[in-house]
């Protein structure tokens, strides 16, 4: 009986003993997420952190959107566009804060993380500073993961939408980036550097967003701008106007968490200054 099988053995050729590659099919993951977008505009942010595009991209793929009635209001658009993009509309931030992934573009506050299941991903600015140690607890003892907008960086180390920490030149755009905390003496330093800057550049025209978020009050805040920080900058602003670009200075009021408080302040501060500067320069 062995003899026989070892002889079928020995009459088989050399090479169909051998292993063959065969082709593995892959099958796709068929992971379906499922994206919570809360309302933000009470804590005056109108941004949205998913366009009624992006959305519908998003639905085609198979994952499911659910928006807060109003989110996207002060970005205008409506709740009727996000609900033809195929996200579902809920009317209580309760239901969105069961989905597994969280975007928003503001902070999230204790009552938020209360409303939170647990284990999810949330993804939003942080601001640790400003957050209390129960509030980042709670979040640890629900085994959220979450991450802050402001600590991700790519390849190169880059912040999104700040550039290095210093200042980064590419194509043209020049950055000033200022670390967490930073005051009005780094702030008066970067000005400094903008105003030798401008000298090489000679604009024909300044324009300014007048962002007062950077007021150290402010809740949103990283940093720890004061009035006299704000009107030094100003009247560097107003002699690099005086010097290249005949006086003209276009300001709009930029970013601001104070609307009754400090951020109207800080504009008014802003634009008496550099419009004194450039009145008391001959030009």
């Amino acid at each position: 009986m062995n003899q026989r099988k070892g002889d079928k053995l020995s009459s088989l050729a050399n090479d169909q003993l051998l292993p063959r590659e065969e082709l593995y099919k892959r099958y796709p993951r068929n992971i379906k997420l499922n994206i919570g977008i809360p309302d933000s505009s009470l804590s005056t942010e109108y941004c949205v952190p998913l366009t009624p595009q992006s959305v519908e991209l998003l639905v085609y793929n198979g994952h499911d959107i659910f928006v807060e009635s109003g989110a996207g209001k002060e970005s205008n658009y409506s709740d009727k566009a996000y609900s033809e993009a195929g996200a579902v509309i809920c009317k209580s931030a309760a239901e969105i804060f069961q989905c597994d992934i969280i975007l928003k573009m503001a902070p999230f506050t204790m009552e938020e993380s209360e409303l939170m299941k647990g284990n999810q991903l949330l993804f939003s600015p942080l601001y640790l500073t400003f957050q209390t140690q129960e509030s980042v607890r709670r979040l640890m003892r629900k085994k959220v993961t979450a991450v802050g907008f402001e600590y991700m960086k790519d390849e190169n180390g880059i912040f999104p939408g700040t550039g290095l920490n210093g200042h980064d030149v590419k194509g043209g755009v020049y950055n000033w980036a200022l670390t967490s905390l930073s005051g009005d003496v780094e702030f008066l330093d970067a000005m400094q550097e903008i105003e030798l800057l401008a000298d090489e550049i000679q604009p024909d025209v300044i324009l300014l967003a007048a962002g007062a978020d950077a007021h150290y009050s402010d809740p949103l805040s990283s940093l720890t701008f004061d009035y006299p920080g704000y009107r030094a900058a100003a009247r560097i602003v107003g002699d690099i106007s005086n010097k290249h670009a005949k006086g003209r200075v276009l300001i709009g009021g930029a970013g601001g968490y104070q609307p009754f408080d400090h951020t109207p302040n800080v504009w008014a501060t802003v634009v008496s200054e550099i419009y004194s500067t450039i009145n008391n320069v001959a030009v």
